[in-house]
């Protein structure tokens, strides 16, 4: 595109025209104005900080840059004023001030000696043009004698020799490397290495600081070089605030006397008409629309130049009027002319260049958005089929962005690379794309829907559209209402599942206990009828309120392994550190603990703000309500049944932090609403430690949510009603917005098998409160994971959330963050208990400790294959493969058909949860009963393998889809009114249907668990809960049994499982 022209003196007319000076001729010394003279300054100094090219940013205005400028200025000083080597990675998205920091770190020691090589990735593409770059940067040409070096280790070894000697010894020499990822391509690394050769054999101090986009990029580097930056990390995070942005704006146009403005009345009233822009609601709501839209600044600094250009002497100032016209300009742009001129292919490719800029692939070449581009044609061959084109055809279309100037190139190698593989750069913003593509009447509604698709909560930097947006909203608005299924069709399912359970006669005697209840005129359709009344009624759904109430609140057994989940992340990068030491806090459990309640703060944000992106299940929308239910939500024991507690969006500013069976209010933002640093969190995360083992012990009142419900519910109403404080201490509770666990023991267990007990139920259930949807525990160690209470939630929502807080390790701060001390130190919670509340907790720790003492479970991780095998190699589903893995392993042990539960997410139905994939089928019993038969070939296995597969799948499908069983026989049986109707529902008095439900195998798919291991409790006593995750190259699972049922046992099972998954690859083996 064109570049912005710049500003133009010209003479004062006396008009108030809103058109930009036009006269080119020059003036007069003279003839110029004071406000003439003080504007064109003004301009200058503004025009220099939106192109970036001012140090260094304002305090805050981008969260984590000044901690980096900061840092990053020690470790500079560090090299060029005491002479110490070093190295340092920048890690952030783009325009999120890595270079401005350098830049800024640089500029503190403007007075010293030393030299800076500047290197980018994108442009010094081979070793040879790098380190000939580094010579001419060094200005060392002209020290060559006879022959020029030309190889990477000729030039390598004149580095050395002349930095060794003459007018560079000595000197300290700092290497910026850009793009700092794609030298970690080149081959062997030979670069690096030679950088950290040069820092070794030279008597030169050297620096080396890296800068990527990419936050996986240390996971690039080869050993050695990795050892040089793994404990030197900084990251930056680009604003994705409003208040990020207008402070931004803030900084970049007020004046200040360093802007050569010499008028002091001008910059007073030019910074006084600021104050009142950026109060301007227009302003605002343009700023948030940057937000929800392309989430990128220079957006706005494309306005702001352009309101530059309004000003004139007569109309100095910046102004609402002006920044309307400068929006109205922008979106006059000749874009819309020239996208209205290309073709469907092309503009399919700008697509495909707006999903690059969302994954922040800012510099791209044809093949990378050819990739892009493949996949849309893939995901929709049924309505793309006239976008098909081979790819020389859709590289021409790509060339012919070039040629309109939509992308340009980045490289300087000309013709030694071949042009598909030549770097671009997007000359138009992600924002800019997605206005083009909505507003066109012609573009097809598979690739309007195509742009607004982005992956989820991807690393530090979050690029997404909100759900309530218009892209999105359209889509959530067509969630439907989960439909009643016919009685015919449940009824023919239910009977399908309950075949491989029964005998001839009983299979017999249940299908006509079913006819009965399902005939014409029979029980079966007055609870039908009396179900379609309950919907019309329901707000959401039939559904909701019953599942809420018969599967969880109703429930009087302990949550404790019967209804709450355990999740046990992934070590941090740096490992963790172990401790022998028993009753102990550590510093690296503190400062871990810190960082995921930090980023807990920032989904919770994201949540608040309505910024997760609409998720899908191909075309279709799911019901994102549930992320609704993670924050400040809290179970609440009742007499009869309990409640749930939920503050949608929550106000509170708290936490509740568990240390030895202590409990603390902990408030994370300050009275103006600026959050606590992560720093900040840490401190006080050891104040309440510390107090924990100087004030005094106060009882633990939180073994009673590890009890009875009924148990609960009376110690719960008796501590309310002794005193105000207890009152007031179990409302911090139920409004928090999460509890932290700081466990003082365990910090001497390594593997996960060891741990995962401790997040499960803590081996006694103390230093917990189970009934707080999400509980953060972190052990000595540093290992960490959630107990979450399964009521508000299904536990793949809670599994975003996880997801998002372990990629997002190291924490960065947020914008704004402030220190400990802006925020009141924490609050103990001082518990008045009488005898009949420590009679009501002895007999809590008491059923715990039974409950606990009978759940024994074991973890599973193999690498014997994950779902590339399957779907390559198997040709099956991954989920029906593993599903008929367990079969195996169950008949194996046990030799008998059993129901199996496998849970199926109904978000495509509005405040969907969960209906019931009945995974046993005829098909897949006999699969697994034909399996070790030595008398069936190995072709007739595979045949069952495939037929197992099919029908597997296909419960599964519908189970997604609302045609399951169990949820619509639940609501129908939930709506009888009285026991002489309770014997007319012959579907529900006959005894297979209790069997059908007795799920000794009850199991749950978290895939792909890269960064986290999860489990529960068995569902009934002669069964086993196991959760399982399949990645790509590796399945894990954890299972858990009762040690009181002789038939099962964990660990054996374990072991057949294992067998079990190497035996299945036997039926792919090709036969000699």
């Amino acid at each position: 595109m064109a570049t912005t022209p710049k500003r133009k003196r010209t003479q004062s007319t006396g008009s108030a025209s809103k058109q930009p000076r036009q006269n080119t001729q020059p003036a007069s010394p003279a003839s110029i104005s004071d406000v003439e003279v003080s504007l064109d300054c003004a301009c200058a100094a503004i025009q220099t900080r939106l192109s970036g090219r001012t140090l260094p940013l304002p305090s805050n205005a981008v969260a984590g840059i000044n901690a980096a400028i900061s840092k990053l200025g020690d470790i500079t000083g560090s090299a060029v004023l005491k002479g110490e080597s070093n190295s340092v990675l920048l890690i952030g998205p783009r325009n999120s001030g890595k270079t401005m920091a350098i830049r800024s770190a640089l500029a503190q020691f403007h007075n010293a000696n030393f030299i800076t090589v500047w290197l980018n990735g994108l442009f010094h593409t081979t070793d040879q043009l790098a380190v000939k770059e580094i010579v001419r940067q060094l200005h060392m040409e002209t020290d060559v004698e006879g022959a020029r070096p030309t190889t990477v280790a000729d030039c390598l070894k004149f580095v050395i020799e002349t930095l060794n000697s003459g007018s560079k010894e000595n000197v300290p020499v700092v290497f910026i490397l850009e793009e700092f990822d794609l030298f970690a391509l080149h081959p062997k690394q030979s670069l690096l290495y030679t950088l950290f050769d040069i820092a070794q054999t030279c008597v030169n101090p050297v620096l080396v600081i890296g800068a990527s986009q990419r936050q996986d990029c240390i996971e690039l580097l080869e050993k050695r070089v990795k050892s040089r930056f793994s404990h030197r990390i900084l990251f930056t995070r680009a604003p994705n605030t409003v208040e990020d942005l207008m402070e931004l704006i803030r900084h970049a146009v007020t004046l200040s006397e360093e802007d050569g403005v010499v008028d002091a009345g001008f910059l007073a009233t030019f910074n006084s008409k600021v104050k009142a822009l950026l109060k301007d609601e227009f302003v605002k709501e343009f700023v948030k629309d940057v937000i929800n839209g392309s989430a990128d600044v220079t957006d706005i600094y494309k306005v702001l130049t352009s309101q530059l250009l309004l000003l004139t002497p007569d109309e100095p100032y910046l102004s609402v009027e002006s920044f309307k016209v400068a929006c109205s300009s922008q979106l006059q742009s000749p874009m819309r002319d020239l996208f209205n001129g290309t073709s469907p292919l092309e503009q399919v490719l700008l697509v495909a260049i707006k999903q690059c800029l969302y994954r922040q692939i800012n510099t791209f070449n044809f093949e990378i958005a050819h990739e892009f581009y493949k996949d849309f044609i893939k995901s929709n061959s049924s309505k793309a089929g006239s976008l098909n084109f081979k790819k020389d055809v859709v590289f021409k279309a790509f060339e012919s962005l070039q040629s309109l100037e939509f992308i340009s190139l980045v490289d300087s190698v000309g013709n030694r690379c071949p042009r598909k593989h030549r770097m671009f750069k997007a000359n138009i913003s992600m924002g800019d794309i997605c206005d083009l593509i909505e507003q066109s009447d012609e573009m097809s509604e598979a690739v309007k829907k195509w742009q607004t698709h982005g992956s989820i909560l991807s690393g530090l930097r979050i690029r997404c559209v909100r759900y309530n947006s218009v892209a999105t909203s359209n889509a959530y608005a067509s969630v439907q209402r989960l439909p009643i299924p016919t009685l015919e069709a449940t009824c023919a399912r239910y009977l399908a599942s309950c075949a491989p359970l029964l005998s001839a006669d009983e299979l017999a005697r249940t299908t006509a206990a079913v006819q009965a209840f399902a005939r014409d005129g029979g029980f079966g359709e007055v609870l039908q009828e009396r179900l379609r009344g309950l919907d019309a009624k329901e707000k959401n759904s039939w559904l909701e309120n019953i599942w809420l109430n018969k599967a969880y609140l109703e429930w009087r057994e302990p949550s404790l392994i019967n209804v709450n989940w355990w999740c046990q992340f992934a070590d941090p990068k740096t490992g963790l550190q172990l401790t022998s030491a028993k009753d102990t806090i550590t510093d690296f459990q503190i400062n871990r603990a810190a960082g995921l309640i930090s980023s807990m703060l920032d989904f919770k944000h994201i949540i608040d703000n309505r910024l997760i992106p609409q998720e899908f299940i191909k075309d279709s929308p799911l019901c994102m309500n549930q992320y609704n239910n993670i924050f400040a939500v809290t179970r609440i024991p009742g007499e009869k049944a309990d409640t749930i507690s939920s503050d949608y969006p929550s106000k509170a500013t708290h936490i509740i932090v568990q240390v030895r069976n202590q409990m603390y209010r902990v408030d994370l933002f300050s009275k103006d609403g600026s959050r606590v640093s992560v720093e900040g969190i840490a401190k006080l995360l050891r104040q309440a430690e510390k107090d924990s083992l100087s004030s005094a012990s106060q009882a633990s009142v939180g073994i009673l949510t590890a009890g009875h419900r009924d148990t609960n519910y009376k110690g719960y109403a008796r501590l309310q009603s002794i005193s105000a404080q207890n009152a007031e201490n179990l409302e911090s509770i139920r409004t928090s917005l999460f509890h932290v666990c700081l466990d003082n023991q365990g910090g001497d267990k390594k593997t996960a098998e060891e741990t995962h007990h401790q997040i499960f139920h803590n081996y006694n259930g103390h230093n917990r409160w189970f009934d707080k949807a999400i509980q953060l525990i972190v052990l000595p160690s540093g290992r960490a994971g959630v107990n979450g209470e399964h009521t508000p939630t299904d536990a793949v929502i809670p599994g975003q959330l996880m997801n998002f807080i372990v990629k997002a390790e190291p924490a960065a701060n947020p914008s704004g963050a402030v220190s400990a001390d802006a925020v009141a130190p924490p609050k103990k919670l001082n518990w008045q208990v009488d005898s009949e509340v420590e009679t009501l907790m002895a007999e809590a720790e008491k059923t715990a400790g039974a409950l606990i003492a009978d759940t024994f479970s074991v973890l599973l991780q193999t690498d014997v294959y994950g779902s590339n095998y399957i779907k390559d190699v198997a040709k099956a589903s991954p989920d029906a493969f593993v599903q008929l893995a367990l079969q195996l392993a169950w008949r194996r042990l046990h030799n008998e058909p059993t129901a199996i539960y496998e849970s199926a997410s109904i978000r495509l139905f509005k405040h969907g949860r969960t209906e019931t994939i009945r995974s046993l089928t005829t098909d897949t019993w006999a699969f697994a009963s034909a399996f070790d038969d030595g008398s069936v070939s190995m072709d007739d296995k595979r045949s069952l393998f495939g037929k197992a597969i099919k029908s597997q799948s296909t419960m599964a499908r519908d189970a997604t889809f609302g045609k399951g069983v169990d949820r619509h026989l639940l609501a129908l049986r939930t709506l009888i009114q009285s026991p002489e109707e309770a014997k007319r529902a012959t579907l529900f008095t006959d005894p297979a249907y209790i069997k059908s439900m007795y799920f000794k195998l009850s199991s749950s798919n978290m895939s792909p668990g890269d960064a986290f291991y999860g489990g529960f409790g068995p569902v009934v006593p002669e069964g086993y809960g196991v959760n399982y995750a399949i990645g790509k190259k590796n399945l894990k699972f954890s299972i858990s049994h009762k040690p009181s049922c002789k038939t099962t046992d964990a660990t054996k099972f374990r072991e057949t499982l294992l067998r079990s998954l190497v035996d299945l690859q036997k039926l792919f083996e090709v036969e000699e």
